[in-house]
């Protein structure tokens, strides 16, 4: 394991000196540690990348097991290198890739065949939706399109919804990153001390909550996440913090933990033991699984060769996983039978 991701168990921990939670700052002029909800009367923090040690009840045994690797696709030739921006599975099971460079969306047939179809403004990030829809952001016309996918039409992208930073009340912020759960987006929009998260109900046409948190930058290109509304929290993959973070809709968060180089983050809910989170590390070549009630790595899976997006099929198992061919450093797309993993973790019982 890279000695700067996740927790070893072998340090002393290290919590804030005015809660119980995990210390994520430090006061250069008393020297005081605090978390990220503690920190706001020290005005010289430094930040810190502590490595949590879990109590003995808590602790649970690491796994590395060898997922199975099915194949792996590389793109098709275009105008210019294909440049992934985002993937997702639809509903019924097609696979979509968000190409930025060349302005397409790529849809896998049942055939594996990539059809395309062409945005008329660059998109930045995609989610998948309910009822083989997705949204996609494009920044400089600060618009979200909703489009419906449908593999057998002559017009397989079709136009559902235009959501517009100005009908939000937001006109002179762009929206970035974007997720979608039970009929709601959270959405990235505007930058540095702009910046913050929205939780917009799209079928209401409303935003309910504002997150405004120092758990991530807003740069428009260094934050991903995954949504749960049933439980109202928001993980948040933070890679100029180099952190993963658990946050509610008011702003508090509930754990975080450091990693060397956090990209995708998805929520799994249709596992045998319960819900839990994916999220890919490009630098460390690794995917881990984490327990979605203190951010504890349940397992992981090493030699994935720069993993960056992620996306799961849960009609037949499979995940696949953003990659860089070591050669040609081209975008590829690995997928490997999640079925072993299931079965491999929920034998060893690992959530409390």
């Amino acid at each position: 394991m890279c000695q700067k991701q996740l927790s070893t168990r072998t340090q002393k921990e290290t919590i804030c000196g005015k809660c119980t939670k995990l210390a994520a700052q430090l006061c250069k002029k008393c020297s005081k540690l605090r978390c990220l909800s503690c920190y706001h009367k020290h005005k010289d923090m430094m930040r810190i990348y502590p490595l949590p040690t879990l109590s003995n009840t808590q602790k649970t045994k690491k796994i590395q097991h060898k997922m199975n690797n099915l194949y792996t696709i590389t793109f098709e030739e275009d105008e210019s290198p294909v440049q992934i921006y985002g993937i997702g599975y639809l509903e019924d099971g097609t696979l979509v890739a968000l190409d930025g460079n060349n302005l397409k969306l790529i849809i896998f047939n049942s055939e594996m065949e990539q059809l395309t179809e062409v945005f008329e403004d660059e998109p930045r990030a995609i989610t998948s939706m309910t009822g083989n829809k997705i949204a996609v952001t494009f920044p400089c016309k600060k618009l979200i399109r909703i489009y419906e996918i449908d593999v057998n039409r002559t017009n397989r992208m079709k136009l559902v919804k235009p959501i517009s930073m100005k009908a939000l009340g937001k006109p002179k912020l762009k929206p970035y990153s974007i997720a979608y759960n039970r009929d709601c987006f959270a959405i990235e929009i505007g930058e540095r001390e702009n910046g913050m998260i929205i939780i917009y109900d799209n079928t209401k046409d409303k935003i309910l909550h504002k997150i405004q948190c120092i758990f991530a930058y807003f740069t428009g290109h260094t934050i991903r996440f995954a949504l749960d509304m049933r439980e109202r929290l928001l993980f948040v993959s933070a890679m100029g913090k180099r952190m993963v973070s658990c946050v509610d809709f008011e702003n508090k968060i509930k754990w975080n933990v450091s990693n060397a180089s956090p990209r995708s983050i998805i929520i799994l809910e249709k596992s045998p033991f319960g819900k839990i989170i994916i999220l890919s590390s490009r630098r460390c070549n690794t995917i881990y699984i984490l327990n979605k009630r203190n951010g504890e790595e349940l397992f992981l899976q090493k030699d994935i060769s720069s993993p960056r997006y992620a996306a799961y099929n849960s009609n037949n198992k499979t995940f696949c996983v953003h990659i860089k061919n070591t050669i040609n450093n081209e975008d590829e797309l690995a997928f490997f039978e999640f079925q072993d993993i299931e079965e491999c973790t929920s034998k060893s019982k690992l959530l409390p």
